[in-house]
């Protein structure tokens, strides 16, 4: 497995939060994979300048990082998955896209 990206957008409901729907997210993964998908805390973090929250997880022999961030009345769910090996050096395909995010 190499690498891949996925982006999702989605309008965020009436008082939602980055750490609400963080939290909502990290117990979805819990019903969904059991201990399996067992996340690290999230780490806050910034996503072109809107507050945003990340964690890692593992799962289906891959690791999982997810970042979460509200801007504009809508959540955005960045999520990468590599396997294991790979990892650390396809980190910064990941981390050069959130460098370049800009708002329009």
């Amino acid at each position: 497995m190499t690498a891949s990206i996925s982006i999702a957008r989605v309008e965020a409901a009436p008082g939602d939060t980055v750490a609400s729907i963080t939290r909502a997210g990290q117990q979805n993964l819990a019903k969904a994979y059991g201990k399996a998908a067992t996340a690290a805390a999230p780490v806050a973090t910034r996503l072109a300048g809107a507050p945003a929250l990340r964690f890692d997880y593992e799962a289906e022999g891959g690791q999982v990082r997810q970042l979460g961030a509200l801007h504009g009345g809508h959540f955005y769910l960045v999520s990468f998955t590599a396997s294991r090996s790979a990892w650390g050096e396809r980190l910064q395909a990941l981390d050069e896209l959130l460098r370049s995010w800009r708002w329009e």
